[in-house]
């Protein structure tokens, strides 16, 4: 047998083994993968490549360079290659010209098609990135734009723009235009701006999320671009000026006074024209403040992560108090939003293009036609009453059509309202429409197609299903298909071009949820919320639907959201961090009862009234009690008819008593005295008399000018001369704008240089007004006048027991009566307060506890009032010292969180900026601060945990304090009070709780002890008013309780009297200021 033989043999032996092994084993196949193959086959076929092996295709470049590759391995890695080697001529050839492609960046993509690799340079990306484009290498593309993207600075943006729109890389173009966005005001300083073609600056001032924090920077940008080559650009100044949004230059108009004057923009009649429509937008603004923008450059730009946020309405669970919040869905953040005062939670809530926001009826849970509105763009959104509604309303149904805030239904479930009503934001005013067919509260309002549906809601007790639209165009309302539920407090909203009804009752808390599609008119059911909502809100941001709130089964608000996506019909959730009044009767009965007089002596003087004349005798001359009796008998008498006439009487009689009364009644029905006969028959001296009436009862000051025109123009000739006298006492700055220019064409004025005086006054005073909120009142002119029982109030600041919120009140002391008062939405009782002219309160620093850098302000003197926000102080203090000197605020010492300050700072109404003054001798902190001779002075106070009993004075012509003598006890937390040329020093602690007072005399420079009060008062409010001074709330006890009464004291007796107690009302402090308009 042969070897070969041999080896066979063995050969099928080991086979039929190995068969039998696999065999008795039962083994299954398995799949073996080299995971290395692939880079190895790469690998050989750049080797092949780089030795000319098996290459059937050279490239031959512009340059002469040959480059060598195989065919099938490039139609796998490029389109380019696949195109070119399929369908066209070269798939024939194995030599191409490329003429796109220089042979450097040709080598570099082949040697990426065969290794995958690539190394990039500054040097050579912007041209890897257009070749990889023509070659279709999407990942050389990506990379090339994620390698430009980290490269990106304000000094190359631009220009990577510029290569991205080329090469058309959209994910660069948009991080370019970004970082542009972001950093516009480092981008416009570049060179790199002033080489661009105009095209592309209007694209980019175009931007509405242009993070640039003043308007007048992109004026400035432009004027700049066309200066740097004037003689080219200037024609396309105004194609450029187009996309300037000089209507939002209004905290500013001086700046916007300056454009006006720039000869590019004044040389050019579009220009000027865009200028005229800032001043239009901007003087709209001064008179209505509801303005809609009419085009985009009246719209303030939007920069941020999200050009979209939520204005959450919140209710606190400890109390009925109501709040409001800023949430971003993105960042899932909240943060404070401008307070309401009332809550509101039963109102209802629409926008108007995305920034005008207003709560419609629904205050504390009764009937309401009040309305408020927030401005979000303002740069101190603050919340305006706006035009009462014409019905009362709560759980009313809201909606916005055409810039139209409707008012739909309401009331409550026994009550409910079918009526409709309109606010035109043209006019200002709300009007009736067409009612609905059914009674309806607590309905959901949608808006779609132009039509206003009314969705579900209640009536009678019972839950309805029914819906109806409304048709502006027909002033009718439509029934349309019924939802398969009963739905009261149901949610509704829109979304592409869908309307949904979320949850309600219907007997039962729903979580249920349908949609109604207007193209087929039905109702279909999408997937349920996870929780049942009863009143939810929702809205409809970035196609997602947000459903917020709402009751659910156990009658708990919600602090969740649920958030539906209409594509994948899924719902997910997240969970959230977070007056008095009186009534007056009046009778009936016109007999007085005149004791102590006999008819005789009556009969005398009943006659002596109507003739003029009257026998004196020695019996009836001495009757003291005649004078009394008759003063009673003619206020009495008084009326719109004869008041003038008694008035007269009673001074030529001296009757002072009559006098008052008269003027009093005069005062009050201004407005029918000024139509009566004797009013035209007054001399100028008793016409100049009347309208000086600070506390004139005359709504609108325009009344007062017309009736000194009526006076002059009822005996023009003789009365001419006195017209100037007259108008100096007409309060013209307080007119609204469009009524003073009416009258300054009035051509009495127009012929008086005196009166155009006057009118060119109210002009500058309403302009300043327009953009510098703070504006001291230079002439009785400017002051508002003041009617009512008195013409000051007690500004209160109070806290709650129940819930740590604080609160405002307005406190008339004469009347005891309280009302409410602007709200805040943070408490400040660790705050700093200070008045200017009984107007303008501040609260300075120290917000809910810490320290704070932050100021607000009150202009009690506006009908709609709220706090705004003002500078910043430069230093953060909390328990700061607040006085006012010389119309400037004074903030002294304080707590900057754990060390007492002696630094002080002023803010200069002026310049409306804070400045650093010299600092006191002694850090201070819960010090009061009096002002007396023009001195300011820091007394008592707190420093290192130890009360001070010392006292020292600043004086603001020297910069300099100076120590006076020391008080008998040490006092922290002092109320300071100056009254008559005194400064008192009222309670506060040393270790004890003190009730004790002592006053300094700068006469004698000492300090001396008066009348305790009552109570033991820590940190109280202190105010003087008509000689007295008024000691308020303050701790009383370790506990830190608040008092809840008023002392007042009376230095002529010395003596405190305890004016409230018992009330309630924690007060912490308080400030006189003049009686607001609205108070009765």
């Amino acid at each position: 047998m042969s070897v070969k033989e041999m080896d066979t043999i063995k050969a099928s032996s080991c086979e039929n083994n190995v068969k039998q092994v696999l065999k008795s084993n039962e083994c299954k196949p398995i799949h073996f993968t080299n995971s290395f193959h692939s880079d190895r086959i790469l690998e050989d076929l750049q080797s092949l490549r780089k030795n000319e092996v098996l290459c059937d295709i050279r490239f031959e470049t512009d340059d002469g360079c040959i480059t060598f590759g195989h065919k099938n391995v490039l139609m796998v890695a490029s389109p380019y290659f696949r195109a070119m080697f399929n369908n066209f001529d070269e798939s024939i050839k194995d030599l191409v010209k490329i003429s796109e492609l220089d042979s450097t960046v040709l080598q570099i993509l082949l040697d990426y098609i065969y290794t995958g690799e690539l190394i990039m340079t500054k040097e050579n990306v912007q041209v890897l990135l257009p070749a990889a484009n023509i070659l279709h290498l999407d990942f050389v593309i990506t990379a090339c734009s994620e390698f430009l993207q980290k490269q990106l600075d304000a000094s190359n943006c631009l220009g990577i723009r510029a290569f991205a729109d080329l090469h058309n890389c959209t994910e660069l173009l948009a991080s370019s235009e970004t970082l542009i966005k972001k950093q516009f005001l480092e981008v416009v300083n570049s060179d790199e701006f002033l080489s661009l073609s105009s095209d592309d600056v209007v694209k980019i001032i175009s931007f509405n999320d242009l993070a640039v924090p003043y308007e007048e920077k992109v004026f400035e940008s432009v004027i700049k671009w066309v200066k740097q080559d004037s003689d080219q650009r200037k024609d396309l100044l105004t194609e450029l000026m187009e996309h300037v949004r000089l209507p939002l230059i209004s905290s500013r108009p001086d700046i916007l006074f300056n454009i006006a004057k720039e000869p590019l923009v004044n040389n050019n009649p579009k220009c000027k024209d865009f200028v005229i429509e800032a001043y239009h937008f901007n003087l709209q603004k001064s008179v209505q403040y509801f303005t809609i923008p009419q085009t985009i450059r009246c719209k303030p730009r939007q920069f941020g992560d999200s050009h979209k946020v939520i204005l959450m309405f919140n209710r606190s669970g400890t109390s009925l108090k109501c709040y409001t919040e800023w949430y971003n869905p993105e960042t899932k953040l909240h943060e404070k939003a401008p307070g309401i005062n009332n809550c509101r939670w039963e109102a209802g809530l629409c926008v108007v293009r995305d920034q005008f926001v207003f709560a419609v009826g629904g205050v504390n849970n009764i009937r309401s036609q009040s309305v408020s509105m927030l401005d979000v763009s303002s740069q101190s959104p603050s919340w305006v009453p706006m035009a009462d509604m014409v019905v009362k309303r709560r759980r009313l149904g809201i909606g916005v059509l055409d810039d139209c805030i409707y008012a739909v239904g309401g009331g409550d479930i026994t009550n409910p309202l079918n009526n409709v009503e309109v606010f035109d934001v043209s006019i200002q005013k709300w009007r009736l429409v067409a009612s609905m067919s059914t009674k309806r509260c607590d309905l959901g309002v949608g808006v779609l197609n132009n039509r206003l549906y009314a969705v579900g809601g209640a009536a009678e007790k019972n839950s309805l299903k029914s819906v109806e639209y409304y048709d502006p165009t027909l002033d009718a309302w439509t029934p349309v298909a019924e939802m398969s539920e009963h739905r009261q407090g149901v949610g509704v909203g829109v979304l592409d071009g869908l309307m949904y009804a979320i949850g309600g009752y219907g007997g039962k808390y729903l979580k249920s949820v349908e949609v109604y599609r207007p193209s087929d008119g039905v109702w279909s059911s999408v997937a349920d919320m996870e929780i049942c909502r009863f009143r939810p809100r929702v809205v409809a941001l970035d196609g997602l639907l947000y459903v917020m709130g709402g009751e659910s089964d156990d009658s708990i608000y919600s602090d969740t959201v649920e958030i539906y996506n209409p594509k994948t019909n899924t719902w997910t959730m997240e969970r959230f961090s977070r007056s008095e009044s009186r009534n007056i009767c009046k009778t009936g009965n016109n007999t007085v009862n005149l004791r102590k007089l006999d008819s005789t002596v009556l009969q005398l003087l009943v006659d002596y009234i109507y003739t003029g004349e009257i026998i004196v005798t020695k019996e009836n001359v001495q009757l003291d009690f005649v004078n009394g009796a008759c003063i009673e008998f003619l206020q009495k008498q008084l009326n719109k008819t004869n008041c003038l006439g008694i008035r007269a009487f009673a001074r030529l009689h001296n009757c002072t008593e009559l006098l008052s009364s008269s003027e009093t009644f005069i005062k009050k029905q201004f407005l029918e005295v000024v139509n009566s006969d004797e009013f035209l028959s007054l001399s100028s001296d008793d016409v100049v008399k009347i309208i000086s009436f600070n506390d004139l009862a005359v709504p609108y000051e325009e009344k007062v000018f017309d009736c000194v025109i009526e006076w002059v123009k009822h005996d023009l000739e003789h009365r001419i001369h006195f017209l100037p006298e007259l108008m100096e006492h007409v309060r013209l700055p307080l007119l609204k704008s469009d009524i003073l220019f009416n009258i300054s064409e009035e051509p009495l004025l127009k012929n008086s240089p005196k009166c155009k005086d006057f009118v060119y006054d109210a002009l500058q005073f309403n302009i300043q007004k327009s953009f510098q909120y703070i504006t001291i009142p230079k002439t009785i002119r400017c002051k508002p006048r003041q009617f009512g029982g008195s013409q000051k109030v007690i500004l209160t600041f109070n806290r709650s027991n129940k819930f740590p919120k604080c609160y405002t009140e307005w406190y008339d002391p004469a009347t005891n009566l309280r009302e409410n008062a602007p709200g805040i939405n943070d408490c400040r009782q660790s705050a700093g307060v200070g008045v200017i002219g009984d107007q303008f309160v501040f609260i300075v620093g120290g917000v809910n506890g810490s320290s704070s850098k932050s100021v607000i302000v009150l202009d009690v003197s506006l009908k709609s009032h709220s706090w705004v926000p003002m500078v910043d102080m430069l230093v953060s203090r909390a328990r700061p010292g607040v006085g006012v000197l010389n119309n400037c605020i004074y903030a002294v010492g304080g707590l900057d969180g754990t060390n007492n300050l002696k630094s002080a700072e002023i803010f200069d109404v002026s310049t409306q900026k804070w400045r650093m003054v010299s600092s006191m001798s002694t850090t201070r902190s819960c010090m009061g601060i009096g002002v007396l001779n023009n001195c300011l002075y820091a007394i008592g106070g707190s420093s290192n945990k130890h009360s001070l009993k010392s006292v020292e004075y600043y004086d603001p012509s020297l910069d300099t304090w100076t120590p006076v003598a020391e008080m008998s006890v040490c006092r922290t937390s002092v109320g300071v009070g100056v009254l008559d040329g005194v400064i008192y020093a009222i309670g506060g602690f040393n270790g004890n709780y003190l009730k004790s007072v002592e006053v300094y005399r700068p006469s004698d420079g000492v300090w001396s002890s008066i009348a305790d009060m009552h109570f033991s008062r820590y940190q109280p409010g202190v105010a003087v008013l008509d000689g007295l001074l008024y000691v308020m709330g303050g701790t009383t006890s370790s506990d830190n309780t608040l008092a809840d009464s008023v002392e007042m004291y009376n230095p002529n007796t010395n003596t405190w009297n305890v004016m409230s107690s018992g009330s309630g009302i924690l007060i912490y402090g308080g400030v006189v200021v003049d009686r607001p308009q609205h108070l009765n």
